[in-house]
């Protein structure tokens, strides 16, 4: 036990001793290795790493060119022209700013609402290693809008980071700007077509990508849709018109301008941001090569205001996996072994093909200045929506060639307003019952519905077909819903009568409810005409009597409850000393309701 006290008081007194050793200035840290040679062996690991991140980078996900500078002991990194100045943050780099106005312009070229919807938000650039010459890199904000609850990062751009090798040409310049110096094929005509399209929101919908995967295939394959619309929110498909909530981008989750869109679409839709209108390009140039950086648009609403205007072009940008070129090849044939599909680099590479999901434009909350944390947001924005409506957006995209030539020009209109048409409402129905049975079963044909936003729609008749139907008159209310809850709506009557008189000769038919009075008197041939009111019912010993006097109209009708026969007699007073006297002889215990042809 004595020994084991020597032993610790020994170890003690020499790290004492080192304490007291130490230099004047000198500190003791525990947090790395005294020794100098380890100390720099972090700071040269650190450094070849962050050294190995100079270069040129293209972001796999999308196709962006990623530009970062080591140099001056800083490091930079450039997209699209805003600058991020890195820092160290655990293994990574990361980068905060607050955009303004033309730097979100600057990342998000083709996104008409991007200023507003980002302008002013903090956002953060973030580099992680993965090992060998990869990297990930996101670029995410808070939740889109203000006094949210349950606040989330909302991914703008993801995916991993490829270093672009550099291959000089003879004169020094990349390869890639030899490429770009080419001088392209002129053959034929091209052709351009614009097709729009709803889409999920490109700030942090998680299905964009699928979407954008989808879009591109039907352009190059000239499919209008793949995919269903009603059970994933990846499916592409085409629209001439939209309604009031089909183009909302949030923050939070809604799909179609509602939220909680796991409940209302599905789970497949519970992530999902909103929706945002593209007008996808296909440009096939039948020969004629041509340039992404000679493509201009020019997107205008009919709206007061222009509220939706949005004007650009592609120069200074870069293919992504939204922009996709087709080179068909030295053997300019499309589909043979040397075609080249182009999804990176600049937009001045030459073409011969152009997929492109297309400029997009949205109303979002902070446009519309909508607060808010529910669907109160979503129906203000509906508001603003409503009070332009009808109104439409037409976007125009022009093609030149390097001396401004105009190669081609198309445009596509989108329609805003109720999206729904309804057709084929049933007319009024009139039919008859047996006397005592004071209700009936009534079957109809449902309306048809249609929807131009591409959507599902339901028809649903209030009260439905094959119901059983009082005498008298109802009213069947026909509504047609779509997945977003925008309704079409039509009417029609059905009238039963329980009593029903016909002429023998002349057709006259007088229709009686013993229930309330109600008559409806018809004259057939020509000159025709109808008459209704009500009148006072009696039902004396098996025969029901229907009696009405006014100054101008006196009916009188007896009718036989057990053989279904009887008389009636209308006098018409349309001035003082004239007259007219109509009769009705009926011996048919199944009369017609209607006057014989």
């Amino acid at each position: 036990m004595k020994k084991s006290s020597r032993v610790c008081f020994a170890v003690i007194a020499i790290f004492c001793l080192n304490l007291i050793c130490l230099k004047p200035g000198q500190a003791l840290d525990t947090r790395f290795p005294s020794n100098p040679a380890i100390q720099d062996e972090h700071s040269r690991r650190g450094t070849e790493s962050r050294s190995g991140l100079a270069g040129h980078w293209t972001l796999q996900s999308t196709g962006d060119t990623v530009d970062i500078d080591g140099s001056n002991g800083r490091m930079i990194a450039i997209i699209n022209g805003v600058e991020w100045e890195l820092a160290e943050s655990g293994d990574g780099l990361t980068a905060t700013r607050v955009l303004s106005r033309e730097e979100a312009r600057r990342l998000f070229p083709d996104i008409a609402d991007a200023p507003a919807a980002l302008s002013g938000k903090s956002v953060t650039l973030a580099l992680a290693p993965r090992g060998g010459d990869s990297f990930d890199m996101s670029l995410s904000m808070p939740a889109l809008g203000t006094g949210r609850r349950g606040r989330r990062a909302v991914a703008l751009m993801s995916g991993s980071l490829t270093k672009l090798p550099v291959h000089r040409g003879p004169d020094g310049d990349s390869a890639e700007r030899a490429r770009a110096d080419v001088v392209p094929q002129t053959v034929g005509t091209l052709t351009m077509s614009v097709f729009p399209s709803p889409a999920p929101n490109a700030f942090g919908s998680p299905s964009f990508a699928g979407y954008t995967a989808n879009a591109i295939s039907a352009l190059g394959s000239g499919l209008s849709s793949v995919g269903n619309p009603a059970t994933t929110p990846t499916a592409y498909f085409r629209v001439s018109s939209l309604d009031d909530r089909g183009n909302i981008v949030t923050g939070f989750p809604s799909w179609k301008g509602l939220i909680s869109p796991a409940t209302n679409f599905g789970a497949a839709f519970s992530s999902e941001l909103g929706n945002r209108l593209h007008y996808g390009l296909h440009i096939v140039g039948n020969g004629t090569q041509f340039k992404l950086s000679n493509l201009q648009f020019h997107m205008h609403g009919s709206d007061a205001g222009d509220i939706f205007a949005f004007d650009g072009d592609f120069s200074g940008l870069s293919y992504s996996s939204t922009r996709v070129g087709l080179n068909y090849g030295a053997d300019h044939t499309k589909g043979t072994m040397d075609d080249i599909l182009i999804t990176s680099g600049p937009t001045t590479q030459l073409v011969d093909e152009l997929m492109y999901v297309g400029v997009g434009n949205s109303l979002a909350p902070d446009d519309a200045s909508c607060p808010g944390t529910n669907q109160a947001t979503l129906d203000c924005i509906k508001a603003t929506y409503d009070s332009k409506i009808p109104f439409s957006i037409t976007t125009t995209y022009n093609l030149f060639d390097d001396s401004a030539h105009l190669l081609g020009t198309t445009s596509a209109t989108v329609d805003f307003g109720n999206c729904i048409t309804l057709s084929a409402c049933p007319a009024n129905i009139v039919a008859k019952v047996p006397f005592g049975q004071m209700s009936g079963a009534i079957n109809y044909a449902n309306p048809t519905a249609s929807s131009s936003c591409g959507e599902s729609v339901q028809v649903v008749c209030v009260p439905p077909s094959g119901a059983q139907f009082q005498v008298g008159v109802t009213t069947v209310t026909c509504t047609a819903t779509d997945a977003a809850l925008n309704t079409a709506s039509c009417s029609f009557t059905v009238t039963l009568w329980d009593v029903v008189l016909q002429d023998n000769v002349t057709g006259d038919v007088l229709l009686i409810n013993s229930k309330n009075g109600n008559y409806s008197y018809t004259r057939c041939g020509a000159g025709g005409f109808t008459l209704t009111g009500t009148g006072t019912i009696q039902n004396i010993n098996g025969i029901l009597m229907l009696s009405h006097m006014t100054p101008t109209r006196r009916v009188m009708a007896s009718f036989l409850t057990g053989q279904l026969t009887g008389k009636a007699t209308i006098v018409l007073m349309p001035a003082p000393g004239v007259f007219q006297t109509l009769t009705i002889n009926s011996t048919n215990p199944n009369p017609s309701l209607t006057c014989p042809h």
